[in-house]
Order: structure tokens, then C-alpha cells, then sequence
């Protein structure tokens, strides 16, 4: 449970990280990536709701808005609407709203290094992650490039497991487990 808006990590999250191409003698190496600050922490969860909600394709109409109507149209959360509006006024491009997650000493230290983009962004999503729920296990799923927020995927692989559980069989798609009765013509 979250409380006084801190985040829930308080350690870092050492990632492994290709750096070239790891089939051509490339090689890993590990970042820490650290934890961030209450203030960091919701500048986060403001960035991930305003992607979040450009995602669902939610913001076309805002185009022209304030910062405070896309801050009131992103959450009703008041303390994320001041974040939020903070983000959209400063000077933050794409680039460092994918750098903030990692930190920028950490992102930075990857791109001098040779970390090939693809890599940078699935870290940046990993820590987003972590930082965001402090759970690890989360995180790897991330770094795996398992989508652990797809819940389709879920209930097919629970509808699944449990028809093999019980052996059940889908029925007909009318709705009906009755056999059809034949048509008298």
C-alpha cells in the first residue's frame, strides 16, 4: 500500500544488458539502476498515466488544451494532476521521458557505452515498472518482453488450464449444453 506518495523501492535493480550484438562477440553489462525520489516517483506515475492515455488514443482531442484541462481529462487524483501539469510545462522531450526511469547518469552511462536503442527503451519500461510497484518479478516479466498486463492472454491460458482440469469441451455457440434436435421437414 502506498503511502505519503514515496515510491515502494528503496533498493537498485541490477539489469544485464547486451551491448552490441552478444552473437558477434558483443558483450553485457550490468547497470544498477537506483531508486528514484518522492518527487521523481511522481513525475513517473505522471508520464505513465499521459502515455498511458495517449495510448488508449484518449488525448487526440486535446491537442490544443492547457496542461490543466489534459492533467483533468489524464486523472482525478490531485496530487497526479499537479505532477502531471509540472511534466507537460517543463522542457522534458520523449527522450527523457524514456531517460527518467533509468535516471539520467544511468542513461546516459548506456548510451556512451553502445546500448543499442531497443535495449535502452526495454530498460526504461523495466524500471518504470519496478519503480512503479517494487515488485521484481514484475520487472523481469518486463525485461523478458512478457506483457504481464495482458489480460486476454490470461484468460485464455486460465479458461484453458481448467477445461483440461475438468476435462469440460465447449459447447455449441448457442448457449445450450442439450443435444440439437433434428429438424422434421
Amino acid at each position: 500500500m502506498q503511502s505519503l506518495g514515496l515510491p515502494p523501492v528503496i533498493e537498485a535493480l541490477p539489469l544485464d544488458i547486451p551491448i552490441g550484438n552478444p552473437l558477434a562477440g558483443g558483450t553485457i553489462r550490468r547497470y544498477d539502476i537506483p531508486p528514484i525520489s518522492g518527487r521523481d516517483y511522481w513525475r513517473l506515475r505522471a508520464c505513465d498515466a499521459l502515455w498511458g492515455e495517449i495510448g488508449r488514443g484518449r488525448l487526440q482531442s486535446l491537442t490544443q488544451a492547457t496542461p490543466e484541462q489534459v492533467a483533468e481529462a489524464v486523472t482525478n487524483d490531485r496530487d497526479l494532476r499537479a505532477s502531471v501539469i509540472e511534466v507537460m510545462e517543463s522542457e522534458w522531450t520523449a527522450k527523457d521521458v524514456i531517460a527518467a526511469p533509468l535516471t539520467h547518469e544511468v542513461h546516459e552511462r548506456m548510451l556512451a557505452d553502445g546500448v543499442p536503442d531497443v535495449y535502452v527503451k526495454l530498460a526504461s519500461a523495466t524500471a518504470m515498472a519496478w519503480h512503479m510497484t517494487g515488485d521484481r518479478d514484475l520487472a523481469a516479466k518486463v525485461w523478458r518482453g512478457e506483457n504481464p498486463g495482458n489480460r486476454s492472454a490470461r484468460r485464455r491460458k486460465t479458461s484453458t488450464s481448467t477445461a483440461a482440469v475438468n476435462g469440460a469441451r465447449r459447447a455449441s455457440g448457442n448457449g445450450t449444453n442439450s443435444p440439437k434436435k433434428s429438424k422434421k421437414r
